[in-house]
């Protein structure tokens, strides 16, 4: 019998395995944990309605040893501190990083392009279902995020693109990260999803 509360907990048990930078302390044999996990989170959601899940608080994981190039004195200040984010916002990390990874990866990956495709339209949508049922009008997310929401569609074919706005957002919170929310409205995000995935889309004929 399928137990809605265990698979809850097993859920928000592996949203805490989500690292910043994108990466995940579990989960292995993979190169898209962001898939499984918002397929998992789909059909809980579709079997119980429960849509307020995404807004559920959880540590992300923080090995030290896992950041590389850290001075001193940062990773002195890093240790033992604790940062916290909605489901919602691992989601935005886990789905983010992966889409300026693809940005740079040759069309051979267009299967894996549409997998995240789906998964930042469901993930748009959850958040359009949060505003309409909660009115949510802003989210709060972590304000590193702000560089990987905003893109220069111009800039998407440029050699490099996705690694160079990647290095930005990890040296940002690798070295001046100390839990800072922002506020965004909802809609902002929706599109920013929306307006990716519609890139992803159009991946295997941009690369021809």
């Amino acid at each position: 019998m399928w137990n809605e509360r265990r698979a809850r907990e097993a859920l928000l048990d592996t949203i805490a395995d989500v690292r910043m930078d994108g990466t995940m302390a579990s989960i292995s044999g993979t190169d898209a944990p962001n898939i499984l996990i918002t397929k998992s989170l789909q059909q809980y959601i579709e079997q119980t309605q429960d849509i307020s899940v995404l807004m559920e608080e959880r540590t992300y994981f923080d090995d030290i040893s896992h950041h590389f190039g850290l001075d001193a004195k940062t990773e002195k200040e890093r240790r033992g501190a604790v940062y916290k984010g909605t489901i919602i916002e691992h989601l935005l990390v886990l789905q983010l990083v992966q889409f300026y990874e693809i940005v740079d990866e040759a069309k051979e990956t267009a299967d894996k392009a549409q997998q995240l495709s789906d998964s930042l339209n469901c993930v748009a949508a959850w958040i359009q279902d949060l505003q309409d049922g909660y009115c949510t009008r802003h989210l709060e997310i972590a304000v590193e995020l702000d560089v990987l929401l905003a893109h220069r569609e111009d800039l998407l074919k440029e050699e490099s693109y996705g690694k160079k706005v990647l290095d930005k957002y990890k040296t940002s919170i690798y070295t001046e990260r100390f839990g800072v929310k922002t506020h965004l409205p909802a809609k902002m995000v929706i599109d920013s999803l929306t307006s990716k995935a519609k890139w992803l889309n159009g991946k295997e004929d941009i690369d021809e």
